[in-house]
């Protein structure tokens, strides 16, 4: 009887992509990591501002309509964002939207607190939705085009990330602004 001996392949998204395993390597997971936590950081100025929809309602005697409507200038100006700035990556081959609009996030939100009136945080809040409307499409796509054979499990890292980011952003960062 022969005895058929069989290496041990790694499988799975861990696995390095030369083991026949179909697996990310170790620079790419690097780079993956990365953008998750880009991500991450960009998403968690967007869970700031449900926590501060009252204080400002307060502070500025909004009405309710007034209030709710900051939620729908950022959702506008992000979805308004997107095309535009995917458009604009695609055809100038370029990534400075997912590596610098970030900050632009933060920037719009950050400020936010500080505006001495409604007007004001309306534009901040444009800023906002338009920086983390320029970092979506191009974050994406920079992930899904290292991802190469594991593209849906990078994707969904990356999404994962920005939930995150999203999700702890009331109590992590809302008590620092």
């Amino acid at each position: 009887a022969k005895t058929i001996t069989r290496k041990a392949t790694p499988s799975g998204p861990f696995a390095t992509a030369g083991t026949g395993g179909g697996g990310i390597e170790k620079a790419t997971w690097t780079s993956l990591v990365l953008l998750g936590l880009l991500h991450l950081f960009n998403d968690s100025y967007g869970g700031i501002l449900a926590p501060w929809i009252p204080l400002l309602r307060e502070e500025m005697s909004l009405s309710l309509p007034e209030a709710a409507f900051l939620g729908t200038i950022v959702t506008l100006a992000s979805g308004i964002g997107q095309p535009v700035t995917g458009y604009i990556a695609d055809r100038l081959q370029i990534n400075i939207f997912a590596r610098f609009f970030p900050l632009l996030t933060a920037v719009g939100m950050s400020f936010v607190g500080l505006a001495p009136n409604y007007s004001i945080v309306i534009v901040l809040l444009i800023l906002h939705g338009l920086g983390t409307g320029a970092f979506h499409p191009q974050g994406m796509a920079m992930v899904g085009a290292i991802g190469g054979p594991r593209r849906a499990f990078s994707i969904s890292l990356f999404m994962t990330f920005g939930t995150i980011g999203y999700s702890i952003a009331p109590i992590t960062l809302f008590p620092l602004v």
